[in-house]
């Protein structure tokens, strides 16, 4: 029997996601995998849980991880299998309330279709970035709105969605500073304010901004930098 370990997060979204682990579990049964499912208890805790799967020799040999939940919660389930040696392969069925990263990826927005592409589709690498002693899947950033994600309460996303990051951002527009910055790239120096810096991997950015220029397994990362606008 194969196995795969299933974590989902209960809160993402709107929670569509709760009304088809059944489902999932049950199509999941039907590809000949035994499944052991864990609904998120709180933040870090997709991490903590990736981690033990990964490192524990007395539990099942997994085939793969399967994440369900948003951004963040995939951030967290990769976070736990980076920190091990033996690194586990994630799939991921999209249920946040923006999904950036599994737009970037193709991935479907249904779950049907998501799990179809899982249980067809084949393994592939994904460059995963690390700031100081924290790993990142898509993207690291200072300046304008970067807060937006922390601040909006879980509440409102499960009500609005992706409109709820919008109402945030307005609240942010009069705060918004700059930072001067000093970079080095390419035998080059520039000096310059800046009011958002971007560290990315991904095509879009708080569903709002289309970046065509990535690669996803290149070894690289781009940096977006913004310099502060000379009006408003």
């Amino acid at each position: 029997m194969k196995h795969v370990f299933f974590i989902y997060n209960p809160r993402s979204g709107k929670k569509t996601i709760v009304a088809k682990v059944t489902w999932i579990i049950d199509q999941l049964t039907k590809a000949g995998f035994d499944v052991t499912v864990r609904p998120t208890q709180s933040r870090g805790d997709a991490t903590e849980t990736a981690a033990r799967i990964c490192m524990e020799s007395d539990t099942p040999d997994y085939e793969f991880i399967l994440c369900s939940g948003g951004d963040g919660t995939l951030n967290e389930v990769i976070s736990g299998v980076m920190s091990c040696e033996k690194k586990l392969p994630v799939a991921y069925i999209p249920a946040g309330s923006t999904n950036d990263f599994a737009h970037s990826l193709n991935i479907p927005d249904k779950a049907d279709a998501a799990l179809q592409s899982i249980l067809e589709g084949s393994y592939f690498p994904v460059d995963i970035g690390t700031f100081n002693d924290k790993y990142f899947t898509y993207i690291a950033a200072f300046g304008a709105f970067t807060e937006v994600p922390y601040e909006t309460s879980q509440q409102q996303k499960n009500i609005l969605g992706h409109a709820a990051y919008l109402l945030e951002a307005m609240k942010h527009i009069k705060n918004i500073q700059s930072y001067n910055l000093t970079v080095t790239y390419n035998g080059e120096t520039i000096t310059d304010d800046f009011v958002l810096g971007m560290i990315s991997n991904t095509a879009y950015v708080g569903g709002l901004l289309s970046m065509n220029y990535f690669s996803l397994d290149d070894g690289m990362y781009e940096v977006t930098l913004i310099r502060t606008p000379s009006n408003p």
